[in-house]
């Protein structure tokens, strides 16, 4: 490859040299060769001298920054600006708070109530049997038949398993049926009574203590289950037990109404969970029977009785 020389700078001081044979004259350069070389040799010191002192000066005038050159070949981490979210307030969710349950007051037991109810069960299964009647037919000559009087127009039949009463109201009446011809005291009397139509101004149950001159208690429960004890004494009405509403009773349906007596001591039940008692002596020992109450002229009504059953105390 044909390249141009590189010239070298040493090359300088040889190029006016010619290596001939010295044959003709002398060169003017040949005279005073010593003090030639000398000169040659101070020119290169000084020219060397120059290239040192440039050397320096470009060393001097252009040296580097250290610090410079550090922070070029060892940069330092440069703090990036990262944008860190700020965080999101996260709200702690509010706990749900389950409702507090509406305590429902657990009903306090009725001591005496229960007491009572577990005493006409003993009473009905232990105390002797005086009268059973289902009116499968009427073999105990129950009154049968049509009354019409002052106070109403009243029919009686045995009749389907029952003892049937229709009435119709000429003015307020209280109709009564004998369950026993003898006075009895200490006992146990209950019936089942239906009022089928469920007719309003009419009430039925059991009346006892009927004395010789037609005095008696009467315990009635009417078509919205209420009940009351009344007293017809000496021609006179009065009210022992007022008016209340029976939880037990079943509108439209059988009711079972019953009651013990013990001395003066009056126990009253309606489908035989316990309804009153009262206290009174006005009434000894007396006749035992069913009731029935119109209120109204005209009122036209329904009743059916059925289960009777009367028990004494041994």
């Amino acid at each position: 490859m044909d390249e141009p020389p590189i010239s070298n700078p040493s090359d300088d001081g040889k190029k006016n040299f010619q290596s001939s044979d010295v044959s003709e004259g002398m060169s003017p350069l040949d005279e005073g060769e010593s003090s030639g070389s000398s000169l040659a040799w101070l020119m290169l010191g000084v020219a060397a001298m120059g290239c040192g002192l440039l050397v320096a000066a470009s060393l001097f005038f252009f040296r580097a920054d250290a610090q410079e050159l550090y922070d070029q070949y060892f940069p330092s981490p440069t703090a990036t600006s990262t944008n860190t979210p700020i965080p999101t307030a996260t709200t702690s969710p509010t706990p749900t708070l389950k409702p507090t349950p509406t305590l429902t007051p657990t009903p306090t037991p009725n001591l005496m109530a229960q007491a009572y109810e577990g005493t006409a069960v003993f009473v009905a299964d232990a105390w002797m049997n005086r009268i059973t009647e289902s009116f499968d037919n009427n073999q105990f000559g129950w009154h049968v038949g049509t009354d019409d009087d002052d106070y109403a127009l009243t029919s009686f039949t045995v009749r389907d398993g029952k003892y049937i009463w229709e009435a119709t109201a000429h003015q307020g009446f209280l109709q009564r049926i004998r369950a026993s011809v003898s006075p009895i005291k200490d006992f146990y009397f209950s019936v089942e009574i239906t009022q089928p139509e469920s007719v309003a101004d009419v009430d039925y149950g059991i009346y006892f203590g009927e004395d010789k001159d037609d005095n008696y208690y009467y315990f009635g429960i009417d078509n919205n289950g209420k009940f009351g004890l009344w007293l017809y004494n000496n021609a006179e009405w009065t009210q022992l037990i007022e008016e209340t509403l029976s939880p037990a009773f079943k509108q439209g349906e059988t009711n079972k109404v019953s009651m013990i007596a013990d001395g003066n001591h009056f126990i009253f039940f309606i489908n035989d969970e316990f309804a009153a008692e009262y206290f009174d002596e006005t009434l000894a020992a007396g006749r035992v029977g069913m009731a029935i109450e119109i209120s109204q002229p005209d009122l036209h009504a329904i009743f059916e009785f059925d289960n009777l059953i009367v028990k004494l105390k041994k």
